[in-house]
């Protein structure tokens, strides 16, 4: 599940007033479970670039507005989230919140 996601559900689940705290916290663990979580497709920075049809510095830029995020696996390797960056094709804006 996207941090994202998790986040969005957390802040459902605290501040709706018919839900009890103990729902709450259920309701967060299950959303923690691995089985609930998918495990991520990562792509190298030229598949993005490929996939987008852009160059170096758009993706740098992209990432610096936070609209696709940067996974740095090591000081020389970054990945990117394919369902994410498919989502940023279609939509246009994958990390910001409605």
């Amino acid at each position: 599940m996207l941090a994202l996601t998790y986040k969005t559900i957390s802040f459902v689940v605290e501040n709706d007033p018919e839900i009890t705290r103990e729902h709450a916290e259920e309701i967060k663990r299950a959303c923690k479970c691995p089985a609930v979580q998918a495990k991520r497709k990562l792509i190298t920075a030229k598949k993005v670039m490929e996939l987008l049809e852009i160059s170096r510095p758009t993706l740098r830029k992209y990432v610096l507005e936070k609209k696709l995020e940067e996974i740095v696996l090591s000081a020389r390797k970054k990945r990117y989230d394919l369902d994410q960056v498919m989502r940023f094709a279609q939509f246009g804006d994958s990390l910001k919140t409605v």
